[in-house]
C-alpha cells in the first residue's frame, strides 16, 4: 500500500538514517547537511512536502520551495532511501505525476545535481529535465549539474 502525507519527525528520521549513499555525498557536497539536516531545512522552506510512505515505510521524501512567486521559478527536490531503489518501479510509475503538480505551481523548475549521482541523473532525464554542463558547485566545489524543465516541455 502506497501512501502520501505531510512528513512527520518520523518519516524525516527514518529517511535520514537509510538515505542512500549518493544522497548523502550531494547533501554534503553542497552544503555540509548531513541528510537530516537538508530534510529538516528542505521541509521548512518547502512550498508542499509529501513522504512517500510504502507499506508503513517512509521511502522517500520531496517538495518543493518557490524559489520566485512572480515569475514562478521553483526548486524541486527529494532525498530517498535505499528502499526507494528496492521499489523503482513504483517511484518511477508515481514521479511523471509529480512533477506534473510541481510545475502546476512554478511553471519553471531547476536545482543541482552531483555529476556522481549517475542514478538521480537517469531518472531525471527520464522526467524531462535537461541539463548543463557539470560545474564547481556548493560547499566543496564539486561538478553539480544544473537541471531544469518548462511547463510545456
Amino acid at each position: 500500500m502506497v501512501e502520501f502525507r505531510s512528513p512527520t519527525l518520523d518519516d524525516i528520521n527514518h529517511v535520514a538514517t537509510t538515505v542512500r549513499k549518493a544522497d548523502i555525498d550531494e547533501v554534503w557536497a553542497s552544503n555540509f547537511f548531513t541528510p537530516h539536516d537538508a530534510l529538516l531545512a528542505s521541509v521548512d522552506a518547502s512550498h508542499y512536502s509529501t513522504a512517500v510512505v510504502v507499506d508503513e515505510e517512509p521511502i522517500a521524501i520531496l517538495g518543493l520551495v518557490v524559489r520566485d512567486v512572480l515569475t514562478g521559478v521553483g526548486i524541486p527536490w527529494l532525498l530517498a532511501s535505499d528502499s526507494a531503489m528496492m521499489n523503482r518501479r513504483l517511484f518511477f510509475d508515481l514521479s511523471p505525476g509529480a512533477i506534473t503538480e510541481m510545475l502546476e505551481v512554478c511553471p519553471t523548475l531547476y536545482n543541482y545535481v552531483d555529476a556522481r549521482n549517475r542514478a538521480s541523473i537517469r531518472w531525471l532525464k527520464w522526467l524531462g529535465f535537461e541539463f548543463e554542463e557539470a560545474q564547481p558547485y556548493g560547499a566543496l566545489g564539486l561538478p553539480f549539474h544544473r537541471f531544469y524543465r518548462h511547463r510545456g516541455h
